[in-house]
């Protein structure tokens, strides 16, 4: 490695460190089992989080109920579109009128889920195994 290389990555490495004095103090505590799930129920992989405008919580992840609806307080609700819907989750939001849009990374699609957990829209074709 050349000296010029060398220098770089120090200063860098030194503008990065410097950076990180320089964020501010955020007053988050983490909340051990704050998600409420029925027993024997685990979350997969959590690829996506969503608040919707009643301020329920919405958890996208990689198990076996992919997409599930909690309160404010961690209470859960509903699992909405069951296992084989979704190929891989990737991130989900919710819009004005509460529905929920998902999108699946792997099947290249986005869906648009009404609040019982019915798909009203699909967009893309899909990706054939």
């Amino acid at each position: 490695m050349n000296s010029f290389l060398r220098l770089s990555l120090f200063v860098l490495a030194g503008v990065t460190l410097a950076q990180q004095d320089n964020f501010p103090k955020l007053d988050y505590k983490p909340v051990n089992d704050f998600f409420q799930l029925p027993s024997g129920w685990n979350l997969g992989e959590t690829s996506g989080v969503a608040v919707g405008p009643k301020g329920n919580i919405y958890v996208f992840n990689r198990g076996k109920h992919p997409l599930i609806e909690f309160d404010s307080k961690g209470k859960f609700l509903h699992s909405l579109c069951e296992t084989g819907v979704f190929t891989l989750s990737h991130a989900v939001r919710i819009d004005r009128e509460n529905n929920i849009w998902a999108v699946d990374v792997c099947g290249n699609m986005i869906f648009k889920i009404n609040q019982e957990g019915h798909i009203v829209m699909v967009l893309g074709k899909g990706k054939r195994a």
